[in-house]
């Protein structure tokens, strides 16, 4: 009879971990050139089982005034990887609080090819809700 009990036990632990979700926003693991991109979590709603959460942050370009730049040449690639795939994804250059949205292809996109500092937004959307991710990157001339 224990061995029974036992079985199934295990059997309702695997079941339940694997309908567990992600409590909060998944994290991306954002790279360019230099190497990797410290990222920030923004403004982001998410739900979980028992619980939801919805966070607001400032705008991207006010939200990153105390992040050190990463320095990166003009007109690099950053890749960003969320280790699994958002239903949607979008990239948002932040200027003067005010947001240009810039092509993402393949989870990568290009810097300007002007030397700068510039912010960028990642927005993505999930089964459990929906996360920006903020970026600062400073390019230099090659």
């Amino acid at each position: 009879m224990r061995y029974i009990a036992l079985i199934l036990s295990v059997v309702m632990c695997c079941m339940f971990a694997g309908c567990v979700t992600l409590s909060e926003p998944v994290t991306p693991v954002v790279t360019v050139t230099s190497g990797p991109v410290p990222v920030r979590l923004g403004t982001y709603g998410w739900s979980a089982p028992g619980h939801s959460v919805q966070s607001d942050a400032p705008v991207p370009d006010e939200f990153v005034t105390d992040v050190l730049a990463v320095t990166a040449p003009c007109g690099s690639s950053i890749s960003v990887d969320y280790g699994r795939r958002p239903r949607d994804l979008f990239a948002y250059l932040w200027n003067d609080h005010e947001p240009t949205r810039v092509e993402i292809r393949g989870g990568t996109f290009t810097l300007p090819a002007d030397p700068g500092t510039y912010i960028y937004s990642l927005e993505s959307t999930w089964r459990e809700g929906h996360a920006s991710h903020v970026v600062k990157i400073a390019t230099v001339p090659k």
